[in-house]
């Protein structure tokens, strides 16, 4: 950019004298501070809504993936999702131990057109299995996962034998969730064996997996829990036997208004509620909105 040299005009109204400004005889009120982005943001209402949610099981798990995932197939089902309120995701239910995932995946190319995925998908109609789904019959499959979200049952939904608690371990997009997340997973499971081998689990199965990125990093460790549709903020290694003893005490089908949150001090939303929806259930059970994050 050429600088030059002030103008005429501009150099008389710079020279010229100005009035003196009479000193305020009282101190000035204070600036307004600028809005600050790390605000405290409120946990209560932070799950995105959702009217249902679909994973597809990788073949490795979310620590080791970059910090933006997605595939042909994850982008193509995510176009039509969107037209009913579903979101998409990446899970994974395997060991702990990723290294052998993790080179038949590279190895096998996963972002390439012949990936295929099993889907688990939730909704107000319970859970949904879809095995060996390809870029040739995505529509198909998204066929079939409209119909599963959106239908009206005349009948109430049968609580299903599995619970699917999944975790947030997405590291390259948060360290928060790396980290907590990774120990809370860890801790779940744990927590889990234990109960099997006591005889406590009430003849469920309880599954535990990691998810990639679910938005709300300053709520790490964050939990889906399915077929219920609760999510939970803010959940630390020793809450590990809370949510199992929680998770075993509620109905394991899709919440509706009628039912209590699962664990309101960490209760971040309801798969099908919005705001409202939410504020009904405290009102309903006299609870107060869990409190804030910074």
């Amino acid at each position: 950019m050429r600088l030059t040299a002030p103008s005429s005009l501009h150099r008389a109204f710079s020279t010229a004298k100005r009035p003196l400004t009479p000193l305020p005889t009282t101190a000035a009120p204070p600036p307004t501070p600028p809005p600050d982005s790390k605000k405290e943001k409120p946990l209560f209402a932070s799950a995105p809504s959702h009217t249902s949610y679909i994973l597809l099981h990788a073949p490795r798990a979310p620590p080791t993936y970059p910090s933006r995932l997605s595939t042909p197939v994850q982008r193509a089902l995510l176009l039509h999702a969107r037209q009913w309120g579903g979101a998409v995701n990446f899970s994974w239910l395997g060991e702990k131990d990723h290294t052998k995932e993790v080179r038949e995946a590279e190895e096998e190319g996963w972002e390439t057109k012949e990936e295929q995925y099993s889907i688990t998908a939730f909704s107000r109609n319970g859970r949904l299995e879809l095995r060996n789904v390809s870029l040739e019959d995505i529509d198909s499959a998204a066929g079939s996962l409209k119909l599963h979200a959106v239908e009206v049952s005349r009948t109430p939904t049968k609580e299903d034998e599995e619970v699917h608690i999944y975790v947030c371990t997405h590291a390259e997009r948060d360290c928060r969730c790396g980290d907590l997340g990774g120990a809370v997973a860890d801790a779940l499971r744990a927590e889990v064996k234990k109960a099997e081998e006591f005889g406590l689990t009430k003849g469920k199965r309880i599954r535990i997996g990691e998810v990639a990125h679910v938005g709300g990093h300053a709520f790490a460790a964050n939990l889906l829990v399915y077929p219920s549709g609760e999510w939970l903020g803010l959940v630390s290694p020793s809450d590990a036997p809370g949510v199992i003893h929680r998770v075993l005490n509620t109905p394991n089908r899709p919440l509706l208004e009628e039912d209590p949150p699962v664990w309101v001090e960490k209760w971040r939303g309801r798969m099908g509620m919005g705001k409202e929806g939410l504020e009904s259930v405290l009102k309903r059970f006299g609870l107060d909105a869990p409190g804030v994050r910074a």
